[in-house]
């Protein structure tokens, strides 16, 4: 489970970092639509993933499974 959130996570990140990198002042016209199919491309993907991951989450009880871990942490 941290593997795959961690791997959207990173994506993320990577996005975040598109983002900046494109309004920030200097780029010519090519490289401004360039910044812009990577985050639509990136974007893409990230959306995919993330419900695929609810999916996953789903499939797997994940939310069963931490209001589980919680009981215990409470009772500790």
């Amino acid at each position: 489970m941290v593997g795959k959130f961690g791997d959207l996570n990173n994506k993320l990140i990577a996005l975040k970092y598109l983002e900046e990198k494109f309004g920030k002042r200097g780029f010519g016209s090519r490289k401004k639509k360039d910044f812009q199919k990577a985050i639509e491309a990136k974007t893409i993907v990230i959306d995919s993933e993330w419900l695929e991951l609810k999916k996953w989450t789903k499939a797997n009880l994940i939310d069963t499974q931490i209001e589980g871990l919680s009981d215990c942490l409470k009772q500790s």
